[in-house]
């Protein structure tokens, strides 16, 4: 699809990045209590292309991991980040229509399905393609390949919030490419209550110990 851009959102806090970009809240937890991978996802208001998406992505730091543009590996995961993000976008309607993913297809790649890879080298075993797609642009002469992964983050004709479509990342004459947002994943999570708990007993007793260790000298 040669026309579709990408979004996801978050909720009201404003993040300003040093590279511009802005997150409209904080990560959101895929909580694994809930079947989740206990992963945080960022929506990340800067529209720009896929390769300067990725190089944000993995500069950006939270719970003292890296980022890294979004690999969605279940139908599952999908509906996890279409879920999320799906009301908040519906109070935007000035929202690109797409947000990157961390999805490519490797040049020289038999179009227009053919090699697609997620950037952590996990494996692809899922996707969530509209039914038109891939189609490089529908194979037109002349036109540049579609090699990266987009998310529809906003319904748009035959498109519905979750599907997935190839783009052309790096066509800066695409105005839908162009407005691009992007999403950031976080592979960490906050200590469960419990862990916390048995840490804080832990550093507790080793205080103790210290303190009657020294009472005996």
């Amino acid at each position: 699809m040669s026309s579709i851009s990408k979004i996801i959102v978050i909720s009201a806090t404003i993040i300003t990045y040093q590279f511009g970009g802005t997150a409209l809240a904080t990560p959101f937890l895929w909580d694994k209590s809930a079947g989740g991978n206990g992963h945080y996802y960022e929506l990340v208001d800067s529209q720009i292309l896929w390769d300067q998406a990725k190089a944000n992505a993995e500069s950006m730091t939270f719970l003292g991991v890296h980022g890294y543009l979004a690999t969605i590996t279940s139908a599952t995961e999908n509906n996890f980040v279409a879920s999320t993000f799906a009301p908040i976008l519906a109070q935007l309607p000035s929202a690109p229509i797409i947000a990157w993913l961390g999805g490519y297809q490797p040049t020289g790649s038999s179009e227009p399905a053919g090699g697609w890879s997620w950037i952590t080298g996990e494996p692809w075993a899922y996707s969530n393609w509209n039914p038109v797609e891939p189609n490089n642009a529908f194979g037109c002469s002349g036109c540049k390949p579609e090699n990266q992964l987009a998310f529809v983050i906003k319904p748009v004709s035959n498109f519905t919030i979750g599907q997935w479509s190839d783009a052309d990342g790096v066509d800066t004459t695409d105005i839908n490419v162009n407005q691009a947002y992007y999403i950031v994943e976080y592979a960490t999570s906050i200590p469960e209550p419990a862990t916390i708990s048995l840490f804080s007993l832990g550093l507790a007793g080793l205080y103790l110990g210290k303190r009657r260790n020294q009472s005996s000298n």
